[in-house]
């Protein structure tokens, strides 16, 4: 790809996400590739058609950047272990300990910040009905 495109990393992504579309144990985003497996075995085959959809498309991977046979990790802001994802801590304390907004712009602040991890906070409706006076 050519360097400076101002939509190479969008058609960067869509590239990755059309290789390995079809494999449901893989997190992508850009040029991070998480293989999900539950054995040892079961990982070597996963990361054998994963390499293969890569070599055939002309992917190259930075060997010193590999991190294999990981039983947990942190990705995009949360831990993945077996599988499951779980916000890091120290993302939801900022959360937990933001001042109530008092002002539209803060509101919308605040509402970019939670909304990445809204999937993973149960009371998030509770805390978005007194603010949706200001919106």
């Amino acid at each position: 790809m050519l360097f400076g495109l101002k939509g190479a990393p969008a058609t960067f992504q869509r590239l990755v996400v059309c290789i390995l579309k079809s494999l449901p144990y893989i997190r992508a985003y850009l040029d991070d590739i998480i293989v999900c497996s539950s054995s040892f075995n079961e990982h070597i085959t996963h990361m054998k058609q994963v390499l293969t959809r890569l070599r055939k498309v002309g992917l190259n991977l930075n060997v010193e950047k590999c991190r294999l046979e990981q039983s947990e990790t942190d990705y995009l802001g949360h831990k993945i272990r077996n599988d499951i994802d779980t916000p890091l801590r120290e993302k939801t304390e900022k959360i937990r300990n933001t001042a109530v907004p008092n002002t539209k712009k803060k509101v919308r602040s605040f509402l970019g910040l939670a909304g990445y991890y809204r999937k993973c906070m149960p009371n998030f409706a509770t805390i978005a009905k007194p603010l949706a006076t200001f919106a």
